[in-house]
Protein backbone atom coordinates (compact mmCIF):
# COMPACT_ATOMS: atom_id res chain seq x y z
CA UNK A 1 0.00 0.00 0.00
CA UNK A 2 2.82 2.38 0.89
CA UNK A 3 4.56 1.59 -2.43
CA UNK A 4 1.33 2.36 -4.29
CA UNK A 5 1.05 5.80 -2.67
CA UNK A 6 4.69 6.60 -3.41
CA UNK A 7 4.22 5.62 -7.05
CA UNK A 8 1.05 7.67 -7.27
CA UNK A 9 2.74 10.75 -5.80
CA UNK A 10 5.69 10.44 -8.19
CA UNK A 11 3.33 10.06 -11.16
CA UNK A 12 1.33 13.14 -10.15
CA UNK A 13 4.50 15.20 -9.70
CA UNK A 14 5.77 14.16 -13.13
CA UNK A 15 2.47 15.02 -14.82
CA UNK A 16 2.24 18.40 -13.11
CA UNK A 17 5.82 19.43 -13.83
CA UNK A 18 6.00 18.52 -17.51
CA UNK A 19 5.45 21.79 -19.33
CA UNK A 20 6.40 21.40 -22.98
CA UNK A 21 8.58 23.99 -24.68
CA UNK A 22 6.92 26.39 -27.13
CA UNK A 23 8.60 25.97 -30.49
CA UNK A 24 8.34 27.97 -33.72
CA UNK A 25 9.47 26.08 -36.81
CA UNK A 26 9.98 28.00 -40.06
CA UNK A 27 10.55 25.56 -42.91
CA UNK A 28 10.46 24.99 -46.63
CA UNK A 29 8.82 21.75 -47.73
CA UNK A 30 10.62 21.95 -51.10
CA UNK A 31 13.86 23.94 -50.55
CA UNK A 32 14.64 24.15 -54.27
CA UNK A 33 11.19 25.47 -55.19
CA UNK A 34 9.63 27.16 -52.16
CA UNK A 35 10.63 29.78 -49.60
CA UNK A 36 9.10 31.79 -46.79
CA UNK A 37 10.20 35.20 -45.52
CA UNK A 38 8.93 36.76 -42.30
CA UNK A 39 9.27 40.49 -41.69
CA UNK A 40 8.74 41.29 -38.02
CA UNK A 41 9.60 43.48 -35.06
CA UNK A 42 12.53 42.48 -32.86
CA UNK A 43 10.03 41.41 -30.16
CA UNK A 44 8.93 38.55 -32.46
CA UNK A 45 12.11 36.61 -31.68
CA UNK A 46 12.75 34.94 -28.32
CA UNK A 47 14.83 37.09 -25.98
CA UNK A 48 18.02 35.05 -26.52
CA UNK A 49 18.26 36.34 -30.10
CA UNK A 50 19.38 39.90 -30.64
CA UNK A 51 19.62 42.18 -33.64
CA UNK A 52 21.07 45.63 -34.19
CA UNK A 53 17.81 47.03 -35.57
CA UNK A 54 14.22 46.98 -34.42
CA UNK A 55 13.23 44.89 -37.46
CA UNK A 56 14.12 41.30 -38.33
CA UNK A 57 13.87 39.29 -41.52
CA UNK A 58 13.77 35.50 -41.37
CA UNK A 59 14.16 33.69 -44.70
CA UNK A 60 14.03 29.93 -45.27
CA UNK A 61 15.86 28.42 -47.02
CA UNK A 62 18.67 30.70 -45.96
CA UNK A 63 21.99 31.28 -47.69
CA UNK A 64 23.66 28.57 -45.60
CA UNK A 65 21.44 25.85 -47.08
CA UNK A 66 19.17 25.43 -44.05
CA UNK A 67 15.63 24.49 -45.03
CA UNK A 68 14.37 24.72 -41.44
CA UNK A 69 14.92 27.14 -38.57
CA UNK A 70 13.75 26.43 -35.03
CA UNK A 71 13.13 29.05 -32.33
CA UNK A 72 12.46 28.15 -28.69
CA UNK A 73 10.07 30.42 -26.75
CA UNK A 74 10.19 28.93 -23.25
CA UNK A 75 7.72 26.70 -21.45
CA UNK A 76 4.05 26.20 -22.19
CA UNK A 77 2.13 25.61 -25.38
CA UNK A 78 0.61 27.83 -28.05
CA UNK A 79 -2.90 26.80 -26.94
CA UNK A 80 -3.52 30.27 -25.50
CA UNK A 81 -4.90 32.32 -28.40
CA UNK A 82 -3.78 35.59 -26.80
CA UNK A 83 -0.13 34.52 -27.30
CA UNK A 84 -0.78 34.01 -31.00
CA UNK A 85 -2.62 37.31 -31.30
CA UNK A 86 0.26 39.10 -29.59
CA UNK A 87 2.74 37.39 -31.93
CA UNK A 88 0.69 38.25 -35.01
CA UNK A 89 0.85 41.91 -33.98
CA UNK A 90 4.65 41.74 -34.06
CA UNK A 91 4.71 40.42 -37.65
CA UNK A 92 4.63 42.92 -40.52
CA UNK A 93 4.17 40.25 -43.21
CA UNK A 94 4.76 36.62 -44.12
CA UNK A 95 5.69 36.08 -47.79
CA UNK A 96 5.36 32.62 -49.31
CA UNK A 97 6.97 31.79 -52.66
CA UNK A 98 6.22 28.37 -54.07
CA UNK A 99 5.30 26.21 -57.00
CA UNK A 100 1.86 27.81 -57.26
CA UNK A 101 3.15 31.40 -57.12
CA UNK A 102 3.53 34.05 -54.43
CA UNK A 103 1.23 34.75 -51.51
CA UNK A 104 1.69 37.36 -48.79
CA UNK A 105 -0.13 37.78 -45.48
CA UNK A 106 -0.22 41.44 -44.40
CA UNK A 107 -3.17 41.90 -42.09
CA UNK A 108 -2.90 40.97 -38.41
CA UNK A 109 -6.11 38.93 -38.56
CA UNK A 110 -4.82 36.94 -41.58
CA UNK A 111 -1.52 36.25 -39.83
CA UNK A 112 -3.33 35.32 -36.61
CA UNK A 113 -5.64 32.88 -38.45
CA UNK A 114 -2.67 31.29 -40.23
CA UNK A 115 -0.75 30.87 -36.95
CA UNK A 116 -3.81 29.49 -35.16
CA UNK A 117 -4.26 26.82 -37.85
CA UNK A 118 -0.52 25.99 -37.80
CA UNK A 119 -0.45 24.67 -34.21
CA UNK A 120 0.30 21.01 -33.58
CA UNK A 121 1.79 18.57 -31.11
CA UNK A 122 1.19 17.83 -27.44
CA UNK A 123 -0.38 20.89 -25.77
CA UNK A 124 -0.16 22.70 -29.13
CA UNK A 125 3.54 23.21 -28.46
CA UNK A 126 4.66 23.44 -32.11
CA UNK A 127 3.88 26.35 -34.39
CA UNK A 128 4.99 25.64 -37.96
CA UNK A 129 5.23 28.16 -40.80
CA UNK A 130 5.76 26.17 -43.99
CA UNK A 131 6.47 27.20 -47.57
CA UNK A 132 5.06 24.72 -50.07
Amino acid sequence: MNMYRTGLIITILLWCSCDPARVLIVRSAYPEQASVTIYADQAFLPSIYSADTGQVRITVPDGAGNSELIFMYGLGGWANDSLLYQMSGQVDSICFTGIQGNHTLYLQDEIYDYLRLSRSGFASRKLTITAR
